[in-house]
């Protein structure tokens, strides 16, 4: 599971985060979802990468869901799909509004355009338009659809002056990605 590094910690407690939620529809309840707890957690080393990867404990899963990681599982956008791409889809349970919570813990979906693609990141999305907001941060920023997506990057951050979001792309750090996860025997599905 790969999300924002700045998210590793539990921002109440500071501890370590212990499980994950995948899955669902709202936050504050489990309903249509898999809760797993975490086995490990690796923090990409460099200080300017917003990456992190997180491994989960194998038969830890609990919930309602009946989707398992397999159905869910999303393989990595190449390159070229990057270069290629004029907009992304980005997910997660942030706010409705920027300058409050209001609709915190609520999936939500947004279609937003590329601005710009340097080599480790991706920033999408335009100044005073709908964007991923407070909260979204380790959600993902896909490719393709509406049948088959591939992940491009990891919601990170906002872009300066309210220019959008900064998203972390998955596709330059693919090589840490497999190393971390062959220290546990696993493999990247494509």
């Amino acid at each position: 599971l790969l999300t924002a590094k700045h998210c590793l910690n539990n921002l109440r407690s500071g501890s370590p985060v212990a499980q994950v939620l995948i899955g669902g529809s709202r936050i504050s309840t489990a309903q249509d979802s898999l809760i797993w707890d975490v086995a490990a957690s690796h923090a990409h080393p460099a200080d300017s990468v917003d990456l992190a990867l997180i491994i989960l404990k194998p038969q830890s899963q609990r919930g309602t869901s009946r989707i398992s990681l397999h159905e869910i599982a999303t393989p990595i956008a190449s390159t070229a799909e990057l270069e290629a791409a004029t907009s992304f889809t980005m997910v997660g349970f942030g706010a409705s509004n920027p300058t409050n919570n209001e609709g915190f813990g609520i999936k939500r979906k947004i279609n937003l355009q590329r601005q710009r693609l340097t080599s480790s990141e991706l920033w999408a999305g335009i100044s005073g338009k709908a964007d991923t907001s407070h909260g979204d941060s380790g959600g993902p920023a896909l490719v393709g659809g509406p049948l088959v997506y591939r992940l491009a990057g990891v919601t990170s951050g906002a872009a300066p002056e309210g220019k959008g979001g900064i998203y972390v792309r998955v596709d330059q750090y693919r090589g840490w990605i497999e190393a971390r996860l062959a220290e546990h025997g696993l493999a990247l599905a494509d």
